[in-house]
């Protein structure tokens, strides 16, 4: 225990008792007058009044840091002290750093509470706007204002927010539907805490209208994808992607719909861009260190790096890396921030078939628009369109998967010295296997979930 701390009680200590040598001197009438007043007051046993002179008690003045083992981060209620601190159950004092009155109930030091004679009253009616927001957008619930006390908030899984005031801004980082009884508040004061008040009725937080959500067998049961390819056009609706005029055949340079073309494995460095130029590789280092090619190689740096040598495996580079890309999104994931690119796994989970567990429907571009497939996870609205963007070769770098017939889809899933892939081809399925790294396909980026 600090020596302050001693010095301190012992001062309290000392001042309490020479009252009470004062009131053993006094015994004869039972009674205490401190003042020029000739008696004390009728039924005081200690009695301060004076007709000279107007003033108040003034409490022995401590710290907290004083007082023992308070904490430095404690409550309004109750202030924990040291157990063996020698105090009388029943002591006042005036803590100087909290500019409060204390008493000792003979094991912690309890904070007097003032200005309130009750606890407060359950807050009134809670009032929820919006009720439907998209992910990470945020609404407000508020409770009427009383003065003289704070609020108490409490949130389910999925939202976040705090305030100690009558209102909270909430943010939903789940997507899902939440009770408004789960939203909770409890008015505080001095004297003690209400009884919580719940909100009423529902709170959606909904995927953005920008991402294309369709029906999963995993247990999440929902997966959403970004509504274009990675490097294409990202204002274009899914109309607007399907009346586009793609270019088809051999060597499409157009990205409006189609997107970039990436290798497995590397960075947005510019080798995705269809115009890119292409070397032959594979490229051999120095590396950085994320393993990519670093910009101070301009002779690969932002091509597209080809190899059909097998004893290399067809790769980019070599030696070969199977950590760029993962289930976990790694700093060489090309997708924005709070997207990645799907696994194998969770993209055959969306197509088992043609109508499971999403209705899937291949369009041609006889029509003039872009070919692709399309995902209809209730049977009739169109939610995922992917379009026939085609491939790069391992060979030379051309485009000569036709564009326009084929949509193949990089995942980060590997498979030995290849990498796996999704495609549609002309059909209402999907088909799926690994391939050279070497080759150029498009990326479809996943929400994260």
């Amino acid at each position: 225990m600090p020596c302050k701390f001693l010095s301190n009680m012992k001062k309290i200590f000392i001042l309490f008792m020479g009252m009470a040598l004062f009131c053993v001197n006094s015994a004869i009438q039972a009674q205490v007058k401190v003042g020029d007043n000739t008696e004390a007051a009728t039924g005081a046993n200690l009695d301060l009044n004076s007709t000279g002179y107007m003033g108040g008690l003034l409490l022995p003045n401590v710290t907290i840091t004083d007082m023992g083992a308070i904490p430095t981060t404690f409550s309004d209620d109750t202030v924990a002290g040291a157990a063996d601190a020698p105090a009388l159950a029943g002591m006042i004092v005036w803590d100087t750093a909290t500019k409060s009155v204390y008493r000792w109930d003979g094991t912690n030091w309890i904070l007097l509470p003032y200005g309130c004679t009750s606890a407060p009253t359950i807050p009134g009616t809670m009032t929820i706007t919006p009720t439907a927001v998209n992910l990470n957008g945020t609404f407000t619930a508020s409770v009427p204002n009383v003065a003289g006390v704070t609020y108490l908030w409490t949130l389910p899984s999925g939202l976040t927010g705090t305030s100690t005031t009558n209102s909270i801004t909430i943010t939903g980082d789940s997507v899902g539907t939440y009770q408004g009884t789960s939203i909770a508040v409890q008015a505080k004061n001095a004297c003690g805490t209400s009884t919580a008040r719940a909100g009423t009725g529902t709170i959606r937080v909904n995927y953005p209208a920008t991402l294309g959500c369709v029906n999963s067998t995993l247990p999440v049961g929902k997966l959403c994808f970004m509504n274009y390819n990675l490097g294409a056009n990202s204002t274009y609706t899914i109309d607007q992607q399907m009346a586009y005029a793609s270019p088809t055949g051999n060597n499409v340079a157009d990205s409006t719909v189609y997107g970039a073309l990436y290798q497995w494995g590397r960075q947005t460095d510019g080798h995705q861009l269809r115009s890119a130029a292409w070397v032959t590789g594979p490229y051999t280092g120095p590396f950085d260190a994320n393993g990519q090619i670093p910009s101070s190689q301009p002779a690969y740096y932002g091509h597209a790096v080809y190899n059909i040598t097998t004893a290399t495996f067809s790769d980019w580079r070599s030696p070969q890396d199977s950590t760029l890309w993962a289930k976990t999104k790694t700093i060489n994931d090309p997708c924005p921030s709070g997207f990645r690119i799907p696994t194998l796994t969770e993209m055959q989970s969306i197509c088992t078939n043609a109508n499971s567990p999403n209705t899937w429907t291949w369009v041609s571009s006889s029509a003039g628009g872009t070919a692709g497939v399309t995902a209809k996870p209730d049977g009739s609205t169109v939610t995922l369109f992917l379009p026939a963007a085609g491939a790069r070769s391992t060979n030379m770098g051309a485009l000569n998967v036709n564009s326009g017939t084929q949509a193949c889809l990089w995942t980060s899933s590997t498979a030995a010295t290849s990498s796996s892939y999704a495609l549609f081809n002309g059909t209402n399925s999907i088909s799926s296997g690994s391939t050279y790294r070497s080759l150029g396909y498009s990326i479809r980026c996943l929400a994260e979930y």
